[in-house]
């Protein structure tokens, strides 16, 4: 039986990168992660704000991300993952 998820909180990220998170995390424990085109999800709780707060929110959450799962450096991460 495949569990169903249908509300997960991820307090260290804010906006983005919580979907790779979780299945970086569920297949280092030994859970199989699939795709299926057929399964839609919807984000109840929207982030307000402009455009500048939400860039500044992917910035954090992308140096977050690849520093937590991949050990990289802040200079890396820019030159490679942000612009």
């Amino acid at each position: 039986m495949v569990p169903l998820v249908t509300a997960i909180v991820f307090l260290s990220f804010r906006m983005f990168h919580e979907g790779p998170d979780y299945c970086l995390r569920a297949r280092q424990a030994g859970h199989t992660i699939r795709f299926t085109a057929n399964i839609t999800a919807k984000h109840l709780d929207l982030h307000s704000g402009n455009n500048k707060e939400r860039t500044a929110t992917l910035r954090a959450s992308t140096k977050y991300y690849y520093q937590k799962h991949y050990g990289l450096s802040n200079a890396i991460i820019e030159r490679f993952f942000l612009w």
